[in-house]
């Protein structure tokens, strides 16, 4: 008898110290959440000798201790999942899985046009390695995180009398990052330089990735070139149409040849 009331002291003690533990803890969390707060201050007070005690008689006995602790559980579970730190760790948990998953492992081979993904009529030229040390690169200090990339040409005209007319010439770049970051900020290196210069007309193409396109029209003569330059994941292309002696706009043909290469990158 004198052992099971010393038992039910200490068992006492112990749930007043968890419990004011836990009614201070939800205190301090309602500064950051305050649903969060209260679930912990309510499990706290449910665990509290005198409250408990209250419950207890409240429903006659027909509320045991059990059924207290797991109540105890779910609010401090409920608590602890609403905090911000628990959103924070699982939102961090997420991002780096979905880096990982996200990230576009395809070769370049893969991810650049063929002969029969382009029109017939254009001739196609050598595909071109690029390196680290490329100006494309080097110039814009994109060496870090870059991996890989090639570019090449394909190009029409007609043969005319005096010189040729309806020249199209269009440029594929293809250049892979360590990851999206690195990606991101070489296209926005290149959108922003662009910008800062000035002297075009910012047009709209259609694709999966995130492109910035323009077009800077020298007339009929001197040529016309539309450009995108896009970014998907860590994969970024860069497509431009030069035409000369030419009366068509660069755009269609530009928003074709983005297609074929946001269908392939992807």
């Amino acid at each position: 008898m004198v052992n099971e009331i010393k038992q039910n002291k200490i068992i006492s003690v112990i749930l007043w110290i968890v419990a004011v533990f836990f009614i201070l803890g939800g205190i301090i969390e309602i500064s950051k959440s305050v649903l969060s707060g209260i679930l912990i201050i309510v499990a706290g007070l449910i665990i509290l000798p005198p409250i408990t005690k209250i419950i207890k008689q409240s429903s006659k006995g027909k509320i045991k201790t059990w059924m207290i602790i797991i109540l105890f559980l779910g609010l401090l579970i409920g608590g602890m999942i609403s905090s911000p730190n628990y959103t924070n760790i699982n939102e961090e948990g997420q991002t780096s899985n979905q880096v990982q998953q996200e990230l576009i492992t395809k070769s370049l081979e893969e991810m650049l046009p063929k002969s029969y993904d382009l029109p017939t009529e254009y001739s196609i030229g050598e595909i071109e390695p690029v390196t680290k040390e490329s100006e494309v690169i080097s110039f814009r200090n994109a060496q870090e995180g870059f991996e890989e990339g090639s570019i090449f040409s394909i190009t029409k005209y007609k043969q005319g009398i005096v010189s040729v007319t309806d020249f199209v010439e269009v440029t594929f770049g293809v250049y892979k990052f360590e990851d999206l970051d690195y990606a991101k900020e070489f296209k926005g290196q290149v959108a922003n330089s662009i910008r800062e210069g000035g002297g075009y007309e910012e047009i709209n193409v259609r694709a999966n990735a995130n492109c910035f396109s323009w077009k800077e029209d020298h007339g009929y003569l001197e040529g016309r070139v539309a450009s995108s330059i896009c970014q998907n994941k860590n994969v970024v292309f860069w497509i431009s149409v030069s035409t000369v002696n030419n009366f068509k706009q660069p755009d269609n043909i530009l928003e074709d040849m983005v297609k074929i290469v946001d269908n392939k990158v992807k």
